[in-house]
Parts: C-alpha cells; sequence; structure tokens
C-alpha cells in the first residue's frame, strides 16, 4: 500500500495504516459532529492528534501522523508529522503548549519547535519581559526584575513537558517579508548549540 505514496528506500512519508487494525473507534474528524460511544469527535480530538484518512486505489487508510523512512525490509520511526508528543501516555498538543506559554505573565513571545534532528523531540524558545533590563551591576547585585525573571521562568517550566528543552532569548528571529517567527533560524539556533557543547 505505501508502495503508491513512497517510492524507494530512504524516501520519508507518512505512515498510513489500513485493515483489522483501523477499527470504527478511529475518528475521522472531518466529521465532527458525530459521536462515538457517547463522546463527540471534538472531544475525543483533545486526546488523539488529528486522526484523518486518506483514500489510495480505492482503499481507506487512517494517516498516523507518524513519518516513517523506507529501509530495507520495513520502516524507521523519524517523528511527527504534526506537533504531537507523547508526555506520561498522553498526547500533548505543542502548539496549545505554546499559546499557554504565550499567554503566561512575564512573557513576551514564545515558540516552540521540532528538534531537526529528533522530530520527536522539541525545543521551546521564550522571551521573558524583563530579559532586556540592565544586567547586575556591583551597586545593584539582584536587580528586582530578577524576580520577575526567575518567577517567569517558574510558570513557562511548569506548562513545559518534561523533556521539552528551553532556551531564553532576548527576541525571536522573524522573517522580513512575513514578519512570522524565522523557524528555519530557531533550528539552525537548536544544531550550533549542539555543536558547541
Amino acid at each position: 500500500p505505501m508502495s503508491a505514496v513512497v517510492r524507494g528506500v530512504g524516501d520519508v512519508g507518512e505512515l498510513c495504516i489500513a485493515g483489522p487494525m483501523v477499527t470504527p473507534g478511529y475518528i475521522d474528524l472531518e466529521d465532527w459532529g458525530l459521536s462515538t460511544n457517547g463522546v463527540s469527535a471534538a472531544d475525543a480530538a483533545v486526546t488523539a492528534p488529528q486522526p484523518s484518512f486518506v483514500a489510495v486505489g480505492g482503499k481507506r487508510y487512517f494517516r498516523t501522523s507518524d513519518l516513517v523512512r523506507v529501509v530495507p525490509g520495513g520502516f524507521a520511526f523519524v517523528g511527527r508529522s504534526d506537533m504531537f508528543t507523547k508526555e506520561k501516555g498522553q498526547w500533548v498538543d505543542m502548539a496549545e503548549v505554546e499559546s499557554k506559554i504565550q499567554a503566561l505573565e512575564g512573557v513576551v513571545d514564545a515558540k516552540i519547535t521540532p528538534d531537526p534532528d529528533n522530530q520527536s523531540s522539541f525545543h521551546a524558545f521564550v522571551v521573558l519581559a524583563a530579559s532586556s533590563a540592565p544586567p547586575a551591576t556591583a551597586a545593584d547585585p539582584l536587580p528586582t526584575s530578577m524576580t520577575t525573571v526567575s518567577g517567569a521562568l517558574r510558570r513557562v517550566r511548569a506548562a513545559l513537558p518534561q523533556r521539552v528543552a528551553l532556551h531564553v532569548v532576548s527576541e525571536l528571529p522573524r522573517s522580513v517579508a512575513t514578519s512570522k517567527v524565522d523557524v528555519a533560524e530557531l533550528r539552525r539556533a537548536i544544531q550550533l548549540c549542539r555543536h558547541e557543547s
């Protein structure tokens, strides 16, 4: 079945499954008005990362959102195609975590991105309100802004899943053309940090 989508060894694509293991319990979010075992599709979506189906060659496949690489004799897991990760057996939407962090007191901006070398790991880049405050001096070794920064850091860390790497930065890189966060630049920063350590 994957031969219709993935062409050869080394190719990366989304793992799609069909057959008896795809039971009626799998929810197609395009049908949000439907109910399964008394749970609405919208409520069920909270515990599962955007399940959907795709038709290939007249057969209906469940899209797992798992990225795999074709290797001789099968597949190797590469990462996720969405911003979901598992924490203590529960799916966590990292885009939702990012929104929560952006709303925290003391946080000016935040962006969460998958690790470029391990798509199942994430990095959170956070700009704190007091991060632009002047550094400590001999006359004022512990400026009052340190209390604000410390509290904001505790709130951010509490909102993040345990395995997410936290980076406090003075600003997020932005595209000149769109003003959106430049994720490619953040990924380069992750790789640079890795090579320096």
